[in-house]
C-alpha cells in the first residue's frame, strides 16, 4: 500500500467511517481537497484538520510513525499521552519544515505569477511601441515620396519656364524692326537657350 501523506489521510477519514466529502466539509474544505492532495500540506489546512479532529496524531500523519491517534488517558487514572520525547520533537520539526516549504512554495508560486505578469506587460507594449514606430517609418516614407514627387513637378515647371522666356527671346530678335534703327537687344537674364538652325 502507498505509504504517502495522502494515503495516510485517507487511512485515518476510513478509520473513522465517514466519506471524504464530509471529512472535507467538516474540515472546511473544497470539494476534491483530498484527492487532489499533493506531498505536503500547508499549516492553515493542518490546523483546521486537528481541530476538528484532536485525537489524530499528526506526527503520524506527516511522517507515518508512531500511531494513527494518539493514546487517550484512562478514565479517572489522569494519565497523559505517552510519547517518547526525541521522537515527539523530530516529528514537530519535521512538521514545521513541511509547514515552511508548503508556505515557500506557495510564495514562489505567487511570485512566478507576479514576474509572469510584469513579463507580459512589458512584451505586450513592446509591441505597440514597435507597432507605433513602424507606422511612423511608413508615414515618413510616404511624405519623403511626396516631397520627391513635388520636387520633380518644381524641376519640370522650371523647365518649361525656361523654354517659354527662350522661345519669347528668339522670337523677338527674329520680329522685323519698324524702326529705323535696331532695337537694343534685351538684357542677359541668365538664362541660356539653346541655338536654333
Amino acid at each position: 500500500m502507498e505509504n504517502s501523506l495522502k494515503s495516510r489521510l485517507m487511512e485515518f477519514i476510513a478509520s473513522r467511517k465517514i466519506s471524504v466529502r464530509r471529512f472535507e466539509i467538516e474540515c472546511g474544505f473544497p470539494n476534491s481537497y483530498v484527492s487532489n492532495l499533493k506531498s505536503n500540506i500547508t499549516s492553515k489546512r493542518l490546523d483546521a484538520i486537528v481541530a476538528r479532529y484532536p485525537e489524530l496524531n499528526v506526527a503520524w500523519l506527516l511522517t507515518g510513525r508512531g500511531d494513527m491517534v494518539r493514546m487517550q488517558p484512562k478514565a479517572g487514572t489522569g494519565q497523559e499521552t505517552v510519547v517518547e520525547p526525541m521522537e515527539q520533537r523530530l516529528a514537530d520539526m519535521n512538521m514545521k519544515l513541511m509547514q515552511t516549504v508548503a508556505d515557500l512554495s506557495e510564495r514562489e508560486m505567487e511570485m512566478n505569477r507576479r514576474y509572469q505578469n510584469c513579463i507580459d506587460f512589458m512584451l505586450s507594449h513592446k509591441d505597440k511601441i514597435l507597432a507605433a514606430f513602424e507606422a511612423e517609418q511608413s508615414k515618413t516614407a510616404e511624405l519623403m515620396s511626396h516631397i520627391n514627387r513635388i520636387q520633380e513637378q518644381n524641376q519640370n515647371l522650371i523647365e518649361m519656364i525656361n523654354n517659354l522666356i527662350c522661345m519669347y527671346h528668339n522670337g523677338a530678335a527674329m520680329a522685323p524692326d519698324t524702326d529705323s534703327e535696331r532695337k537694343a537687344p534685351a538684357p542677359d537674364s541668365g538664362i541660356r537657350c539653346g541655338n536654333k538652325s
